[in-house]
């Protein structure tokens, strides 16, 4: 909604934003868990750092070469996220998702009514904790065939321990 801009993602921002969305797709776990089990034999010393830097080009050529191979079990959108997103990416200050209108803490200012806050509920299982952020930009990265991710750009807060009263 509202005035759309344009904007290039410095590598940094790109490595982050990819990283993010491969990490956080249910249709990459095998693919993660495969090369995190190689960086594991590889590179036993600096396993995380290693997966994450190395996944995504290792990614890129694994689905491709499965594409030769079985062309029939590399979906669209598999293909699509293995080649990653562009450079470019279109920058809103406000947005509905599913029904939900958000908007970025510049945009509010202006605003009677306030909607920039988010709130990520933890895993307990994993002992996350809970965080709050304020949505600084909301950008909209693009793949090949049309598709898109949105992600918000955040400062985050940690909610520290509510059982602790932290």
């Amino acid at each position: 909604m509202g005035m759309a801009s344009n904007l290039q993602l410095s590598n940094k921002l790109l490595t982050e934003a990819t990283w993010y969305i491969l990490n956080n797709c249910d249709e990459i776990g095998p693919y993660l868990k495969e090369h995190y089990e190689k960086c594991n034999v590889h590179t036993p010393n600096c396993i995380d750092r290693t997966h994450q830097i190395e996944f995504p080009t290792w990614f890129k050529k694994r689905v491709q070469d499965h594409r030769i191979t079985n062309p029939l079990d590399v979906t669209a959108d598999l293909y699509a996220l293995a080649c990653g997103p562009e450079r470019w990416v279109t920058s809103y200050a406000t947005c509905i998702i599913n029904g939900k209108r958000f908007y970025t803490k510049q945009r509010e200012l202006r605003r009677r009514t306030h909607n920039s806050g988010v709130f990520v509920t933890g895993d307990e299982s994993t002992n996350n904790v809970d965080f709050y952020g304020v949505i600084n930009d909301i950008v909209e990265l693009h793949y090949m065939g049309r598709r898109q991710v949105y992600l918000f750009m955040c400062d985050w807060f940690d909610m520290g321990d509510p059982r602790r009263g932290v």
